[in-house]
């Protein structure tokens, strides 16, 4: 599992669990491309959380529960404080945990890894202040409040095979070509650009995978019979646990279809039953046409239902395919939308688009205030953060620098530059208005696009229409949310996006 890395399910396979023993091996295919199994350079990869782990993770409740440390800290146990405006943390680690080569894994690594942290950042602040092991097993961190908890130290290295962080920084260095780390498989065999192989490690503190190997293949396309101009690839999640949103009254126009919770338990560490049987995995391999998909969605007025949950896979681009390969209905797809006008409309185009293709969905139209509570409320983790928005009704401040960048420009993608000044923003935890901060913004985005200013929206509607699908995210397509737009100085905002028609 990874922490705060939030991909998105769009697509469920409605498939039977049958029972068979442990074991075994899985090919996994993704697309993206892995130059180095470095952690910290590449933290967004698949691969990464098969074979490293941080202090933290989330259940499938999202959450916290503890990962390399044995608790969480808090008040009523002491080990959570104010101090001189920072909040200060203190961990106990798990007992005799190894790293994969059988050293012992203790908190100097922990503060190790921040020290690379901060070599990366260059002078940024971290929201992690100042790291400090009290001892092998007790951690002390001194961070900004109001950081999300398991966005901290997300993969912890290890400190004994480097003499300084710029060394351990640096992915040339060997140990990075066959690292060693601390989650549940251990790196065998990596041939860049085309492979990585892993075996399940027998000392991991939860006990050894119910998986005996995991093979991931990087950039392999599927399917190439399929249309012009789609990409095909097979992104299977590694890692989380899933969860599925509670289920909303059916629509009874449309055809639903069940997907049982167990199928995705553990898919990469406690992996049993159905996924050894050889047609499930190939009915695993479905096709995705990326830019469709977010050309689709995109200001389409409409919210697919576990769009923003960390946890599952891609909508299927190739439902008949798995179809066949697996006997029955295989793919499923949940859609929420607001009921009356343009989203209503919008949302039954994309069901009869999705339905032609043989895809079994569930679609429910909920009335304004539902729709919004429901994305709100737990069952998206939007998370727009309210001191960005100017805002103060209760949305939740949940920031992750690697899922939610907030800056982009005009061609859509993230600026690095003006996504780092929103976030120090969110951070500081000051509102947008604060002179100083704003300014810097205003100075980037004109940078960016002159003519252009800062223009943060007053309702949910209007902003909600610059959630973007990233549907190139490791953890499958996943919102990225992006608090601003491009707007003429005088405030005037964009005309409003025209939803696509049904075909």
């Amino acid at each position: 599992m990874k922490p705060l890395h939030a991909f998105a399910t769009l697509a469920l396979l409605a498939l039977v669990p049958g029972a068979a023993d442990a074991g075994g091996q899985v090919i996994v295919q993704v697309a993206q491309p892995l130059d180095h199994l470095h952690p910290i350079l590449h933290p967004d990869h698949p691969a990464m959380p098969l074979v490293f782990t941080g202090l933290f993770n989330l259940d499938a409740q999202d959450k916290i529960v503890p990962e390399l440390s044995a608790t969480v800290p808090s008040a009523d146990a002491g080990t959570m404080s104010m101090s001189g405006g920072n909040q200060v943390l203190t961990f106990r680690l798990r007992s005799a945990l190894k790293w994969h080569d059988g050293r012992p894994i203790t908190a100097h690594d922990a503060v190790f890894t921040w020290q690379v942290l901060k070599a990366q950042a260059g002078g940024t602040q971290l929201p992690i202040r100042e790291a400090k092991a009290l001892d092998n097993d007790r951690l002390q961190l001194r961070v900004v409040p109001g950081t999300p908890m398991a966005s901290l130290l997300q993969f912890i290295i290890p400190r004994h095979p480097f003499r300084s962080p710029a060394e351990a920084l640096d992915p040339k260095h060997p140990f990075w070509q066959q690292p060693a780390g601390s989650g549940p498989f251990r790196v065998i065999e990596w041939i860049p650009g085309k492979h990585l192989r892993v075996d399940a490690f027998k000392d991991y503190y939860r006990g050894r995978p119910a998986l005996d190997q995991i093979m991931v293949q990087f950039g392999r396309p599927l399917l190439p019979s399929m249309a012009k101009n789609v990409q095909v690839w097979t992104d299977i999640p590694l890692s989380w646990w899933p969860k599925l949103n509670p289920p909303a009254q059916p629509n009874a126009r449309w055809r639903l279809a069940v997907t049982p919770q167990s199928l995705w338990e553990g898919l990469r560490f406690n992996l049993r039953g159905p996924l050894r049987d050889g047609a499930l995995r190939q009915a695993l391999l479905r096709g995705i046409d990326r830019k469709k998909l977010a050309t689709d969605v995109f200001g389409d007025a409409a919210i697919l239902a576990e769009g923003v949950r960390p946890h599952g896979v891609p909508v299927a681009f190739a439902p008949s395919e798995a179809k066949r390969l697996w006997g029955r209905e295989a793919v499923a797809l949940r859609l929420i939308y607001p009921s009356g006008g343009v989203h209503a409309a919008t949302a039954e185009g994309l069901v009869r688009q999705w339905q032609a293709m043989d895809v079994t969905v569930q679609a429910d139209a909920l009335s304004r205030d539902t729709y919004q509570a429901t994305v709100m409320n737990g069952a998206f983790d939007i998370a727009l953060s309210d001191r960005v928005m100017g805002r103060d009704d209760g949305l939740s401040a949940y920031h992750s620098q690697h899922t939610l960048p907030l800056g982009t420009n005009e061609s859509g993608l993230v600026d690095a530059k003006l996504d780092q000044l929103l976030q120090a923003e969110v951070m500081a935890g000051g509102d947008s208005t604060k002179a100083s901060r704003k300014a810097a913004v205003d100075a980037r985005l004109t940078e960016l696009a002159p003519g252009a200013a800062l223009f943060f929206y007053p309702t949910w509607h209007a902003y909600r229409q610059d959630l973007v699908l990233d549907a190139t995210s490791p953890w499958g397509p996943t919102w990225r949310v992006y608090t601003w737009r491009r707007v003429v100085v005088d405030g005037t905002p964009p005309a409003k996006r025209t939803p696509p028609t049904a075909q």
